[in-house]
């Protein structure tokens, strides 16, 4: 399983770097799309993103929209812990001052957490290598996501997952080898379209 999981890792990561086209999602270029998802009609909800590494898929001008009707978090790793912690980014205040890359992974994470014990979350975008036909993820492989919406839908059974990859990295024809321990997602964003899985 590992070492099927590194292959399949590998070559996503390289699909990837060899994207040509925008990696940035704004709403705008959403609502074009065939299937809206209903995030974009969000009021008044808790809605975790993340902050874009290197390469990855550029979310903060959709967060920024979102961030106008809703509290925006980010995650953030506690050491000893596979369940993220969470922090809101607010778009009004200086980013640079909400954040830090104090980290063993350089991350930008929030400064200041919420106790993860009382955190009602509605929506959570989640980070993507690729995605398979059953909306198994691929990811970087620390587990991190998978244990955090484990924990976080024990509080919140109705959260929605987003998955975000490009679509070149959405292989709806495959089926990833998974095991107890992966969650599936309930929808995936793409540069080009929606899907969920219901």
């Amino acid at each position: 399983m590992d070492h099927y999981k590194k292959e399949k890792r590998f070559a996503l990561l390289e699909k990837r770097e060899k994207f040509t086209g925008s990696k940035i999602f704004t709403h705008e270029n959403i609502k074009k799309f065939k299937n809206t998802p209903e995030i974009l009609k969000a009021t008044n909800k808790i809605i975790c993103g993340y902050y874009p590494m290197e390469n990855e898929i550029d979310i903060l001008p959709l967060l920024r929209y979102l961030g106008e009707n809703n509290t925006i978090l980010i995650p953030k790793t506690i050491k000893g812990s596979r369940v993220l912690a969470f922090g809101e980014l607010d778009f009004n205040k200086s980013i640079d001052e909400q954040i830090s890359q104090d980290n063993p992974y350089k991350i930008k994470e929030p400064i200041n957490i919420l106790a993860k014990d009382t955190l009602y979350i509605d929506y959570i975008l989640v980070p993507a290598l690729g995605v398979d036909k059953n909306f198994h993820r691929i990811g970087y492989g620390g587990g991190y996501y998978d244990n955090t919406l484990s924990f976080y839908q024990k509080i919140n059974d109705s959260l929605v997952s987003v998955g975000i990859c490009l679509s070149e990295c959405y292989l709806e024809k495959e089926e990833f080898k998974t095991n107890e321990y992966d969650v599936s997602l309930m929808s995936l964003l793409t540069e080009k379209d929606f899907f969920s899985s219901c």
